[in-house]
């Protein structure tokens, strides 16, 4: 593990809003009729346990965040840990960031299809997409972080303003009963989506890039806030205009959220206005992570620069995107692999992580009280 690759330096509200709509982006596709099939009436509760488990990584990133001068945790866990095992956790990050991006382009790619571009072949929408992110990931980190602060306003009010259209559609009866399957199967499916918050992960990886490392902490608190009430009130639109037994049958509940409005003669079919807050989310997050996957090679290599890994990254993940032979495929493997094993990269990896960087902090205590014996 070589040292960090200069990759511009980022301030707090900037990373705040990228790791946001980063995690965030899923909630346009199938994930809210994913959760509907675990948690039936009660679904919006997941995303509830997920926030919760995810903040408690987020305060033990607070606790480690004094020992970070200028690196980030990788460089720190490299010391720690070893080259060997930094390698791997490097390596199992690389392949995440991989299947996730490409699953995000097959996912958008078929959705601009399914909702657009019917007569289309799917290359006519993919080949597109991946240049685009392979342009933001060239541009570097800074760039995608300043570019997502500068729509995240934009987003947020599109978003808001879709939820509040929906008012003379909901009914609070929906929800009853109100627990759903229980309290146990609702928590034990909220750990297991805990997989759709990759902003702790990214937030690791980008830590020594911050312009302020002492914003790291801040960065994490508010974008797992963001993305867990983005996905609870979506969720819960989403239950309260389409009973449960409904909603689990819509692969894109929220297009048809957008579908319905309908404000006077000449205000309709809004959901053509929508289309663009999708992809502009879900561009972001697969620039994000072609950016992480070609960062993390060239770290691991020992390489000065990552960006001429981005071209070849980027059809290796074009290449993973059509290894599933149809839409309904790739989501069974996203709800079989990437939603059920997820957790061991979004939890896992940065629990190994921070639990190296503790390991470091205790060792440089124990040498300060040496020397000050001595």
């Amino acid at each position: 593990m070589s040292l960090p690759i200069r990759a511009g330096h980022i301030g707090k509200l900037e990373c705040t809003s990228l790791l946001s709509i980063a995690g965030a982006a899923n909630v346009f596709l199938s994930y809210p009729q994913q959760l509907v099939k675990y948690g039936s009436q009660a679904s919006w509760m997941i995303p509830l346990f997920s926030t919760v488990i995810m903040l408690l990584i987020v305060f033990i990133l607070r606790i480690v965040q004094p020992v970070l001068k200028n690196e980030d945790l990788l460089s720190i866990s490299h010391r720690a840990a070893g080259k060997l095992i930094t390698a791997v956790i490097s390596s199992l990050a690389i392949v995440y960031f991989l299947l996730i991006t490409s699953d995000e382009l097959r996912q958008v790619s078929e959705t601009v299809l399914t909702t657009m571009l019917t007569r289309s072949p799917i290359s006519f929408v993919a080949i597109p997409l991946v240049m685009l992110i392979c342009y933001f990931a060239h541009s570097g980190l800074e760039a995608i972080s300043r570019t997502s602060w500068l729509v995240a306003p934009v987003l947020a009010i599109l978003l808001v303003l879709l939820l509040i259209g929906m008012y003379n559609w909901v009914n609070v009866d929906y929800l009853q009963p109100w627990m759903g399957p229980g309290w146990s199967p609702l928590f034990i499916r909220g750990l297991l989506f805990t997989s759709a918050f990759p902003n702790v992960l990214v937030l690791i990886i980008c830590a020594g890039s911050m312009r302020d490392q002492s914003h790291i902490a801040f960065a994490g608190l508010w974008s797992t806030v963001i993305i867990g009430v983005v996905y609870v009130v979506v969720e819960l639109v989403c239950l309260t205009v389409f009973p449960a037994q409904l909603s689990v049958h819509l692969s894109f509940p929220v297009y048809q959220l957008a579908r319905i409005i309908n404000v006077g003669r000449f205000m309709e079919r809004m959901d053509a206005i929508y289309i663009f807050l999708w992809v502009a989310c879900a561009v972001t997050k697969m620039a994000v992570g072609l950016w992480a996957s070609s960062y993390l090679t060239a770290r691991m290599f020992g390489m000065p620069v990552y960006r001429p890994l981005i071209f070849s990254t980027a059809i290796v993940i074009y290449a993973i995107a059509f290894i599933p032979r149809s839409y309904p495929e790739t989501l069974i493997w996203d709800a079989t692999i990437f939603q059920r094993y997820g957790i061991v990269f979004t939890v896992g990896l940065p629990l190994l992580v921070l639990f190296f960087v503790l390991l470091k902090r205790g060792g440089k205590r124990r040498e300060k009280k040496m020397h000050r014996t001595t």
